[in-house]
């Protein structure tokens, strides 16, 4: 949706888009005062087919006036279906599903004059008509992704355009990837669908700039947080199912465009198909396909969604990026439980878009990884398409980006950290990298309006167990750095001696054969088929620094779960991966658990310190 702050300031690409907004969502009902559930009016949806002419609107009023001639070859779209303009840019769109919104895909080197969407009323609709201007395009372009705001997008609209003032060019437009609500919509409970759909769109209203969104599992009618809520045949058949109430109160589920011979493609959680959730279901994957070829082979192609893990999409259609949100993590994605990106390195999540600290405490907010809540800002250069997630209200935004907080690094030898150091005005005089307090060499590469580092950190004299790593800049204010610590494998066991026995406690959910426990590859007792508290005595000498915890069970589903090791009073937690989405300490055989005695864990999150 495209929204607008209304104040003198709105002018270029924002105005006359936004100005045509009002109109689109006049069609939608407006929110009213609580009705009977049984008696709430439900909107009678009978358009099928849908016709009208794309055309240069010289002047920019928002309507057709004579001399203006239509466009060819642009695309419009509705129910993931596609119809292109003739050569008069008439177009003719039928569905066998009612169509509750139609969009435009305006080519690169366009902006639509009046609203990118409109809402058929009737069963056949003649003249539905878009509007284009010519707009001067070109790269890099720079647009910003927000994600999973959860009840804060006026917020979001008055905050992050005051943090990207610097920035120059500045955002083309924002988009949104899905969960802008919360809870378990259904189509029993209309009223509470029209006060939670009308409030997300009249927060966009106000946005200073074009935004583009789609819904998420929040905001996916039937779905919820985690689709289990019992649907029937009536359910199916209500015109606010699935996608349905979003396309209807906010705007379009799924849309693409073209900008500055980028392509972008969205879609929001997936479809009802054969008696489940499909995300994406076929039907989305075909239209992905057709709109990635519309684009031309050469063309950057941008997906955004909002559930990663489908991003194997990404890689396998060929598209230069794929930007999400859901899991509250930010970076490459990994499935739960994952120690590597498993759907390679084109697929972004960008962690969570809210308030940076807690209105009562004042403290840090975090996303499930340990990162802080943030956006993410997008350059498409020529050659090339780079990202910064950048934390909210943190004037000094330093980045870790690998190692990933949670991620084991076997390095017999060495391995790379890499990161980054938001820096629009080039203010930035001095980066360090530091491995346990000591220097490594580093590479730093001017981006934009950032800079990357890397730096290769020898392993050779380090034992396994935790180390901290440390990025340090000098800005004109001061030093400042953030330090996090990373379990390093390298083969080697360092000294240590322990001064008694250990415990190793948990709750056993042991199914079918007893299971084995083992630390450091030796048995220290058998778990019978149960469920409840257990307790297990790892001894003295079985005991080292860094100590590998496993479980040797015939079935999969058998699992010790929130397993805490005590040793000299002190509780200690799996330091492998840490607070990642989905992820609990629990141990199954196709898992392992790291304690290190001299890191009691779990890792500190990020955050910003002042150099002493």
């Amino acid at each position: 949706m495209i929204g607008h702050r209304r104040d003198k300031r709105m002018t270029g690409d924002a105005a006359p888009l936004l100005a045509a907004l009002a109109v689109a969502l006049a069609v939608a009902p407006a929110p009213t005062p609580a009705q009977d559930e049984q008696t709430a009016q439900i909107p009678s949806i009978a358009c099928r087919r849908i016709d009208g002419v794309v055309y240069w609107d010289h002047n920019a009023n928002g309507q057709r006036d004579e001399g203006e001639a239509g466009i060819g070859g642009v695309r419009v779209v509705a129910n993931f279906r596609t119809a292109t303009t003739d050569a008069e840019g008439r177009y003719d769109l039928a569905s066998d599903k009612p169509i509750l919104v139609v969009s435009l895909g305006f080519p690169s080197g366009t902006w639509p004059t009046t609203s990118w969407f409109q809402r058929p009323q009737g069963a056949s609709v003649r003249g539905v008509d878009f509007g284009l201007r010519k707009d001067e395009q070109s790269l890099p372009l720079v647009f910003v992704q927000m994600t999973d705001t959860h009840g804060n997008l006026a917020w979001a609209g008055q905050t992050i355009p005051a943090e990207l003032t610097d920035l120059s060019p500045q955002p083309k437009f924002y988009v949104v990837t899905g969960d802008l609500g919360g809870g378990n919509l259904t189509v029993r409970k209309p009223d509470d669908l029209r006060r939670s759909f009308s409030a997300i769109a009249e927060d966009f209203k106000n946005f200073p700039a074009p935004v583009f969104m789609v819904p998420g599992n929040h905001e996916t009618v039937g779905y919820g947080s985690a689709g289990k809520i019992e649907i029937n045949a009536e359910d199916l058949r209500h015109p606010w199912f699935g996608a349905g109430a979003w396309e209807w109160f906010v705007c379009p589920s799924h849309w693409s465009f073209s900008c500055a011979g980028v392509r972008f493609i969205a879609f929001g959680w997936g479809e009802y198909v054969d008696g489940g959730w499909r995300t994406p279901s076929e039907t989305i994957l075909r239209w992905i396909d057709e709109e990635r070829l519309a684009a031309g082979p050469s063309t950057h192609s941008v997906l955004l969604a909002h559930d990663p893990g489908r991003g194997d999409i990404v890689e396998s259609k060929g598209l230069s990026l794929g930007l999400f949100g859901h899991t509250h993590t930010e970076g490459l994605y990994f499935s739960p439980g994952k120690e590597k990106p498993n759907l390679g390195e084109k697929t972004l999540t960008s962690g969570m878009t809210q308030p940076p600290r807690d209105t009562r405490t004042g403290a840090r907010k975090y996303a499930q990884d340990g990162r802080p809540t943030g956006y993410r800002v997008v350059v498409v250069e020529a050659d090339r398409i780079d990202t910064f997630y950048k934390p909210l209200g943190e004037p000094h935004a330093i980045l870790l980006n690998e190692p990933r907080r949670f991620q084991a690094i076997t390095a017999p030898e060495s391995f790379m950290a890499r990161g980054q150091i938001f820096d629009p005005l080039r203010q930035v005089k001095d980066v360090e990298v530091l491995v346990d307090g000591r220097r490594v060499e580093t590479k730093v590469t001017p981006r934009r309006f950032w800079s990357d580092f890397e730096a290769q950190v020898a392993t050779t004299e380090m034992d396994s167990g935790f180390a901290t790593i440390t990025l340090k800049a000098t800005w004109p204010d001061g030093a400042f750095l953030v330090t996090e610590p990373y379990l390093i494998l390298t083969g080697r066991e360092g000294k240590h001696t322990a001064a008694a026995a250990a415990r190793l406690e948990a709750t056993a959910d042991i199914q079918g054969q007893p299971a084995r426990v083992l630390v450091n590859g030796v048995a220290i007792g058998e778990v019978p088929a149960s469920q409840g508290k257990v307790s297990l005595e790892i001894p003295a000498p079985a005991l080292k620094r860094l100590n590998e915890v496993r479980l040797e069970a015939p079935s999969s589903k058998s699992a010790l779960k929130d397993v805490t090791l005590l040793y000299d009073g002190q509780p200690y937690r799996d330091q492998h991966r840490i607070s990642t989405w989905g992820y609990q300490p629990n141990l199954t055989r196709d898992s392992r658990m790291f304690f290190d005695l001299k890191h009691p864990g779990p890792s500190v999150q990020w955050r910003v310190q002042k150099a002493p």
